[in-house]
């Protein structure tokens, strides 16, 4: 079973979307004891999940009676900065859900190995998943340019006038970090902290980058193919007509 590299760690990047702040953690061990049925009829009124607040405030954790095991499978986190209180369950975060990301439509297939493989690793090791989607970039490059080198695939785009330099950079920083992660991780904040949880940093690039090689120029296409035929070949004539 993997081990999620933050458990008992004494700073992380809290989990709490509303947070994300890199933070001191505190840990708590889970006690359990067999409830009666006067137990199960009070806690009923008191045991209410609202938002993320489990009703149970830390400062009111106090050292276990003798009548309590240890539930060694469960820990918590509590956040310094936000204050809220993480779950996690055999070695896995379990509240809040963990961040779960889906692979952009237009994605060509022949990427979306490397790119479940990134999302599924990242959570435990920063650089897999940051190498594993610099190898998307290089499949989606090469679907677009017919380049092997993402290096060389974005030079021909920047080159043929193909994509901006906002888009450029995005490109790069993706094979920056790609490579980074095998070779100079330290280099890389993302990569030193090894939470994994900048890694949706790459995902939102690799979701522009499919945007503006293949989704709006598909769109657009589809658009244009609706004029007439005649317009559309006074268009070409215009465009490739001898400027001398």
């Amino acid at each position: 079973m993997t081990i999620d590299g933050r458990i008992l760690t004494n700073s992380f990047v809290c989990p709490y979307p509303n947070c994300m702040t890199k933070s001191h953690q505190y840990w708590y061990r889970c006690y359990s004891y067999k409830m009666n049925d006067n137990m199960v009829r009070n806690d009923k009124n008191f045991y209410k999940i609202n938002g993320s607040d489990f009703g149970i405030p830390v400062s009111e954790i106090v050292a276990p009676p003798d009548s309590m095991s240890v539930v060694y499978p469960v820990l918590f986190s509590s956040c310094m900065t936000c204050q809220k209180i993480s779950v996690w369950m055999f070695g896995k975060l379990t509240f809040p859900a963990p961040m779960e990301f889906s692979p952009p439509t237009d994605l060509p297939e022949e990427c979306l190995p490397d790119f479940k493989e990134a999302c599924a690793v990242a959570p435990h090791s920063a650089r897999a998943g940051a190498a594993l989607m610099r190898s998307c970039l290089e499949n989606l490059l090469k679907k677009v340019t017919g380049k092997d080198n993402p290096s060389d695939a974005i030079k021909k785009l920047v080159a043929e006038k193909q994509c901006d330099k906002t888009i450029q950079e995005a490109m790069d920083y993706v094979r920056v970090v790609g490579n980074k992660a095998l070779h100079n991780a330290n280099e890389i904040p993302m990569l030193a902290d090894d939470t994994g949880y900048h890694f949706e940093t790459l995902v939102s690039l690799i979701g522009y980058i499919v945007d503006d090689q293949i989704t709006r120029p598909k769109k657009i296409k589809n658009v244009y193919s609706t004029l007439p035929e005649t317009e559309r070949t006074r268009i070409d004539r215009r465009d490739n007509k001898d400027p001398n």
